[in-house]
């Protein structure tokens, strides 16, 4: 599913797949005394992912603290505490290295897509191939509820143009000078776009 996509490129869980089983070791936390505030997304994320190193389990990123960071920064702040939910539904499954949630956890999951779609930047989904004679490329992204669009083209022996489209409305044109040529928030559109 593409909401699934988006959410896993969010987060970054791409590991190998595994079965709906949780993992019944047990995860080293508990002791005497400490704090009785909840965890915060930053420490459930970097459970998770050190869960996933414990099993050898393929992870993007062995530095699990920036990593986490990293993925949540792009959450947003608005959906921390939702994607900081899905690593802790997610932490019993760690053993078998998921690439997707779980099934138990495909309500959390669609609540922090939802949360990303209406706070902070989806995942962009590409088409075609910029470059030199004449070819087309595109993208879409969806943004704090807002969806921008690029329609890029360059024409045999001519300089590349790209349509900028918000919400199915062309915004205006500039022109495309870069490798990033139809990435929306890197293209010459964003001068019409300004995403945060």
């Amino acid at each position: 599913m593409l909401g699934k996509a988006l959410l896993l490129g969010a987060i970054g869980l791409l590991a190998a797949c595994g079965p709906d089983e949780p993992d019944n070791e047990p995860d080293g936390s508990g002791g005497s005394g400490g704090s009785d505030s909840a965890p915060t997304a930053e420490q459930q994320c970097m459970d998770f992912c050190d869960r996933l190193n414990a099993n050898d389990c393929d992870t993007p990123a062995a530095d699990c603290a920036a990593g986490c960071r990293d993925r949540l920064q792009r959450v947003g702040a608005e959906c921390e505490d939702l994607a900081g939910a899905l690593f802790t539904c997610m932490l019993p499954f760690a053993a078998s290295c998921p690439d997707e949630p779980p099934s138990v956890c495909e309500g959390v999951q669609k609540e922090v897509e939802s949360c990303i779609e209406l706070h902070g930047c989806g995942g962009e989904v590409c088409s075609g191939g910029g470059g030199l004679e004449g070819k087309m490329c595109g993208c879409e992204l969806t943004c704090e509820g807002k969806r921008y669009e690029t329609q890029c083209e360059t024409p045999a022996e001519g300089a590349p143009t790209c349509a900028c489209i918000v919400d199915g409305v062309e915004v205006g044109t500039c022109a495309g000078e870069s490798a990033d040529l139809c990435n929306v928030k890197q293209s010459c559109c964003q001068e019409y776009f300004d995403i945060p």
